[in-house]
């Protein structure tokens, strides 16, 4: 890929220095602005395209008053669309791990690629809606239980539920000793939750003496699991 270098005898420190200079201007404008108000409050995100596996001009070296092209940086090629280098095409404020899309396409096709319009298309759309829409909305329990409870008494499960309004939520509680076994957990009790004047959600439940696993989940609740122990008073 990388090929021989090209020699040209042209002047081009001109057009160099112009280079730099725009390029100054860009670092120095991302800069300034990432300390604006508006700009940091806002929520916008970059996907940088990135044009890879095309022979790249990534260097040059000045040879017998003659400037080579190279397609290397230090032996390196790292490659481009075959006017951008690759590393270029990443925008001052974000790294080189910036979450984007890399095609091998040369720099004029980029617009044009369906693999990039597939990308660009789906970006946008996926940002109307959060993963949870898709997911249905599932309510996420936050358990609050106690570690040990008192047998022979009616006491209750606390959690908290974020995201979503649950739907039947309940407590599935099982006895430890068998909930290890999959095929044949015994199950002592559900407990249907109710939502408390405080916002939280309560289940009233009695036990005896035991270890036991108690699972909460719903319709849409996104099943979350604790053990409690019941002793004696």
């Amino acid at each position: 890929m990388c090929g021989r270098p090209r020699t040209s005898r042209t002047s081009t420190t001109p057009r160099a220095l112009a280079a730099r200079d725009f390029y100054d201007e860009l670092k120095t404008a991302v800069m300034k602005n990432a300390g604006l108000p508006d700009r940091q409050a806002s929520d916008l995100l970059a996907y940088p395209i990135i044009g890879t596996f095309q022979p790249t001009f990534l260097s040059a070296r000045l040879v017998e008053r003659a400037l080579s092209l190279r397609n290397t940086v230090d032996g390196v090629d790292d490659s481009g669309d075959g006017t951008v280098p690759a590393g270029s095409a990443v925008p001052h404020d974000l790294d080189d791990t910036a979450v984007g899309m890399r095609v091998a396409q040369v720099h004029g096709s980029l617009q044009n690629d369906d693999a990039v319009l597939n990308h660009v298309i789906g970006s946008i759309m996926g940002q109307r809606r959060k993963k949870p829409y898709y997911l249905g909305g599932l309510a996420l329990p936050g358990l609050d239980f106690d570690d040990v409870y008192v047998a022979g008494r009616t006491q209750q499960l606390k959690v908290s539920v974020a995201q979503a309004e649950p739907e039947g939520l309940v407590a599935d509680i099982v006895d430890a000793r068998t909930s290890a076994n999959a095929n044949s957990p015994r199950r002592v009790a559900q407990c249907p939750f109710k939502k408390a004047a405080g916002g939280d959600w309560r289940a009233d439940f009695n036990l005896p003496k035991g270890v036991y696993r108690v699972t909460v989940r719903g319709s849409n609740v996104q099943p979350a699991t604790d053990c409690i122990v019941v002793a004696e008073a």
